[in-house]
């Protein structure tokens, strides 16, 4: 059979290359040569990041998995880019990643801080991070709207069974500082919505909440308000 000869011409070929490519890079000055090579303006050159579509006049979501894992297009007429990240707390949102100017600008955020523990000098932590977030999302888009969805008071049945299950050390999200937060966001004049009920898992806003969301996010575009006052706080 002639499939013995070609693998080992097609591995002689191969080692013949990599012998050539040894010996050039030496002859053109070494690893100093091709780090010179792979360099621009001093820096090495990195794969090129994709840029994220802009959000011009979408409704910019940004915040933690509350917001990341619905489909929110399809639970409303209105455009979104969905920036939020699961897992993430209010020191890792970036703004400076986000190009464009939204009409609407959505955050959900302090879920995990809570979960990773709180005292009352944490909620204070807290609260003073998200005033600084707001700050910094006034500042780069004066002309958006901004809206804080609180989350919703867990489901203590539910999150012991599925969350604690998986996650024996995690803390348990209190309603008080869930309320707490909420309080201190409309004491900034952050139009502020409650999602109602958390059915998935015990803590994430389930669909039908989030469908309820959609429905508020399209009142305020159109009326400049919530028209359901006893599920918004301003």
């Amino acid at each position: 059979m002639k499939t013995k000869p070609i693998l080992i011409a097609s591995i002689a070929l191969n080692i013949a290359a990599l012998v050539f490519a040894t010996a050039y890079v030496q002859h053109r000055g070494g690893l100093a040569w091709l780090a010179s090579r792979l360099s621009v303006s001093g820096q090495t050159s990195e794969i090129p990041k994709i840029p994220l579509p802009a959000v011009d006049n979408r409704i910019l979501m940004i915040g933690d998995s509350h917001l990341a894992i619905h489909p929110w297009e399809e639970y409303s007429r209105l455009s979104f880019s969905n920036r939020a990240v699961s897992g993430s707390r209010i020191r890792d949102i970036r703004l400076d990643a986000i190009g464009g100017n939204p009409a609407l600008v959505v955050v959900s955020t302090s879920t995990n801080d809570l979960q990773d523990g709180i005292t009352s000098s944490g909620l204070a932590e807290i609260k003073i991070s998200l005033e600084e977030l707001f700050s910094k999302i006034a500042s780069r888009w004066p002309r958006s709207a901004i809206i804080y969805v609180s989350p919703p008071h867990p489901n203590v049945a539910i999150y012991e069974k599925y969350i604690r299950a998986r996650y024996p050390g995690i803390n348990r999200p209190m309603p008080e500082h869930i309320d707490s937060i909420r309080n201190f966001v409309a004491s900034l004049g952050i139009v502020t919505l409650q999602a109602k009920s958390a059915n998935i898992d015990g803590l994430h806003i389930d669909p039908e909440s989030a469908i309820g969301i959609a429905k508020e996010l399209e009142k305020y575009l159109q009326t400049g308000r919530s028209i359901e006052p006893a599920d918004t706080h301003r």
